[in-house]
């Protein structure tokens, strides 16, 4: 089945997140609602963009795990773009208007030893991640492709 809300990740993509990919890497965009990451427990939206750029969207972030959480994702993501051999990983957080939560994950992920200069940490508003989550629950198969 098509996914309808195809310009809406589009430009969620290119605006939020400020992707620079060429147009034909949007032909095929694939989103997947999972509940575990690396055996733990972690809601998040896994968005695969024309098999080069990885995105995972976390969800109601424990913020006093934070320490532990961001290495843990970062590792993981890279490990699946390294082997999906895909360009890019972002690891989008939803702000909650909490400045030092946000600075706290900047120097965490900065300190990642890990972390390469192919992933990219984002924060996005509570909304916008809400409006995500809608669009995706919206649709019974998430995969869209350009004819």
């Amino acid at each position: 089945m098509q996914f309808d809300q195809h310009p809406v990740i589009k430009y969620f993509i290119k605006n939020n997140l400020g992707c620079t990919c060429p147009e034909n890497v949007f032909d095929e965009i694939d989103v997947e609602q999972k509940n575990q990451l690396a055996g733990k427990q972690l809601n998040f939206d896994r968005i695969l963009v024309g098999n080069r750029l990885l995105i995972y969207v976390l969800k109601d972030i424990d913020m006093s795990n934070l320490h532990k959480l961001l290495p843990l994702v970062v590792r993981t993501g890279k490990e699946e773009r390294n082997a999906m051999k895909f360009n890019r990983f972002r690891l989008v957080l939803k702000r909650d208007n909490d400045i030092d939560m946000e600075s706290l994950a900047y120097s965490i992920f900065e300190n990642i030893p890990e972390k390469d200069e192919k992933i990219h940490l984002h924060f996005i508003a509570d909304n916008e991640a809400n409006a995500l989550s809608g669009i995706f629950k919206q649709q019974p198969d998430s995969r869209h492709r350009e004819p």
